[in-house]
């Protein structure tokens, strides 16, 4: 088909002459509407890259020395809540004060918090960064 046919023919359509293949001997082109292709394609991005961030998303939770039974049992909730959806959760304790020098009541606490989660969890690792961080992360699981 000639070039000016085939822009009359999109025109009478309302639809958009794309080029599809440039390099062959004769180009082929396609009728299309361009603007709803591009819309289809940028959605379908969206929806990938949502869907990556849901598998690399991380809850944090901080807890202190200090916290009250009612305080952890809600954050234990919402680690329940993050683990059961499939996502990891970083525990961080921070120590101040008089706390920095017993860093045995950061490992107390953990030990307190992750009896109170009750999702399946496991906990992937657990170090202290410095004096006042004390850090577990859990994933979902066994």
């Amino acid at each position: 088909m000639r070039l000016s046919d085939a822009l009359r023919l999109a025109d009478e359509r309302e639809l958009d002459l794309v080029e599809v293949s440039a390099n062959d001997a004769v180009p082929v082109c396609r009728l299309m509407d361009y603007s709803k292709m591009k819309f289809d394609e940028e959605r379908a991005q969206r929806a990938a890259k949502r869907r990556n961030v849901a598998k690399t998303h991380v809850t944090e939770i901080q807890l202190k020395p200090a916290i009250g039974e009612h305080d952890m049992a809600t954050k234990a909730k919402t680690a329940d809540r993050a683990l059961t959806k499939g996502h990891k959760v970083r525990v961080v304790v921070v120590l101040h004060g008089r706390y920095i020098s017993r860093p045995e009541i950061a490992d107390d606490l953990l030990e307190r918090f992750f009896a109170l989660v009750e999702a399946d969890m496991s906990v992937e690792r657990a170090n202290s960064g410095s004096d006042r961080r004390v850090v577990a992360s859990l994933k979902p699981g066994s």
